[in-house]
């Protein structure tokens, strides 16, 4: 009786760890494309944005005068640095009258160093959801238990999205971005910043782009794991 109730788990848990799986791999993949933020640059209209906020820093001059491949490489080495546990980030800079100034002041270069802990604490459990799946995808094999219907875990994969499309739609991606920082983030951090006191996120043009990067995580990673589950379930 035991048997047969483990053998019942094994393909949800698999699809589960296999979810996991993909949207590491997903974000491992755009990572290595700076997630499209030049494309993003053009569709959010980041240059005007710049444009705009950068003469009103209180706290660093003339970034409204670096070039659009300035931001992309700026953008670049930010993404870098917190796929490298947070290394570098202090020394990020841009030029201006051939001198040069940090990105970053001191309270996002914090931040940024904890999103870098939290970034690799996702690799780690990606890592091991990569290793569980492919265990339990053994297991499966082994034992054979009743295979489920792609269209079935499809449909409730499409179901949970949507849903949560519409609560973040209706809540607002504003509101979920400062409620999912506040839950993620130790009290008394700072990770709102305004634009006038940070070129971060001017750069980023905060939140937008992390929406553009969230869809865009969301759509890679659904695409790679309705591949490996079609492939899983024809071996």
């Amino acid at each position: 009786m035991q048997f047969k109730s483990l053998k019942n788990v094994l393909w949800p848990l698999y699809t589960f760890t296999l979810l996991i799986s993909a949207t590491l791999i997903a974000w491992h993949l755009l990572a290595q494309f700076d997630f499209a933020y030049p494309q993003a640059y053009k569709l959010l209209k980041i240059d005007r944005h710049i444009a705009k906020f950068a003469p009103q820093n209180r706290y660093r001059e003339q970034f409204e005068l670096t070039t659009q491949d300035e931001h992309f490489q700026l953008f670049s080495e930010i993404l870098s640095s917190i796929q490298n546990n947070g290394k570098g980030l202090a020394t990020i800079s841009y030029s201006h009258d051939g001198n040069s100034s940090p990105l970053l002041r001191k309270a996002e270069v914090v931040h940024l160093e904890r999103v870098a802990k939290l970034v690799d604490r996702f690799y780690w459990l990606g890592t091991a959801s990569i290793v569980m799946s492919i265990l339990l995808f053994l297991l499966i094999k082994r034992v054979k238990p009743t295979r489920l219907k792609l269209k079935q875990i499809l449909a409730v994969i499409f179901v949970v999205v949507l849903s949560g499309s519409v609560i973040l739609f209706v809540i607002g991606p504003k509101t979920s971005f400062h409620w999912l920082h506040t839950q993620i983030f130790p009290a008394g951090d700072q990770w709102f910043f305004y634009y006038q006191d940070s070129l971060m996120t001017t750069l980023l043009k905060a939140p937008d782009l992390f929406g553009f990067m969230g869809g865009l995580l969301v759509i890679t990673a659904l695409l790679i794991y309705s591949c490996l589950l079609y492939i899983s379930l024809k071996v």
